[in-house]
């Protein structure tokens, strides 16, 4: 709160006397549809108070109710003869900070979500995203963050450039192209990422689909409750346990035959 705000208009409406007041009066200017002017409302469960304070700004009897028409040109005016502030509006940015419209928020955060839809190349990638339930993975998974997910989109195009792999290691993939051998671990949001793909790239596969509908609601996974992470990983040609690769053995003692390599 500024020391520079007008003690008339601290006694008014200031205080936490009225905080609650000016919080739902605040709601009504952060709701308002996207580039539309608040005229009136109607506004209830006033305490005395908060009846008389509106209703000395309308220019109302001071009878008390519960409820009030509140016409904001109306106080608008009372505001500006009285010199206190332009507008209502204006008053309770005075007193509690700037006022943000929900709408223009969303709509601000849509087109930086579009940007970041609008930056991908790989197109199943783009497939993913541009169904509701793949963009909402994405969100959750750059924590909300449109710089994070920018960044997480374009680890996760750097990897499905190199798939399928033929027989990589996930370690040596992720350390190749993503330069930290546990980028594509288990849980990690590249690693989940990477395998919302494939999972949709199997599925359309198997089904011999060629259009998994890109608006559609259906499952992001098809086929997530057969199809675990090694199996994904394998069909995308990535080795998940090192262990398990192919090995030449040589002279070495096997039961009921010769070793092999022997003459």
């Amino acid at each position: 709160m500024s020391s520079s705000i007008d003690p008339r208009l601290q006694r008014l409406l200031g205080g936490d006397r009225y905080a609650p007041l000016r919080k739902r009066l605040r709601q009504r200017f952060e709701r308002a549809p996207f580039d539309a002017e608040v005229e009136s409302f109607r506004i209830g469960k006033l305490t005395t108070d908060e009846h008389a304070v509106l209703a000395s700004l309308l220019g109302r009897p001071i009878r008390y109710s519960s409820s009030l028409q509140v016409d904001v040109r109306l106080i608008d005016i009372a505001f500006q003869n009285a010199g206190i502030a332009v507008s209502l509006r204006n008053a309770l940015e005075q007193l509690d900070g700037p006022i943000a419209n929900l709408a223009t928020t969303r709509l601000a955060l849509q087109t930086i979500w579009s940007d970041v839809l609008d930056g991908c190349t790989h197109r199943a990638l783009i497939e993913l995203l541009q169904t509701p339930k793949g963009l909402g993975l994405l969100k959750r998974l750059a924590g909300q963050s449109p710089t994070a997910a920018l960044q997480l989109c374009r680890r996760a195009e750097a990897t499905l450039q190199r798939l399928p792999a033929g027989g990589v290691t996930r370690s040596q993939l992720a350390a190749e192209v993503l330069g930290d051998a546990h980028a594509l671990d288990g849980g990690r949001p590249t690693a989940t990422l990477i395998l919302t793909v494939w999972r949709r790239l199997i599925a359309r596969t198997e089904s011999n689909d060629d259009a998994i509908d890109p608006a559609g609601e259906t499952e992001l996974e098809p086929g997530e409750s057969v199809e675990h992470d090694r199996d994904v990983w394998a069909k995308a040609g990535v080795l998940v346990n090192e262990l398990a690769r192919p090995v030449l053995f040589l002279n070495l003692p096997m039961r009921g035959t010769r070793s092999h390599g022997q003459s």
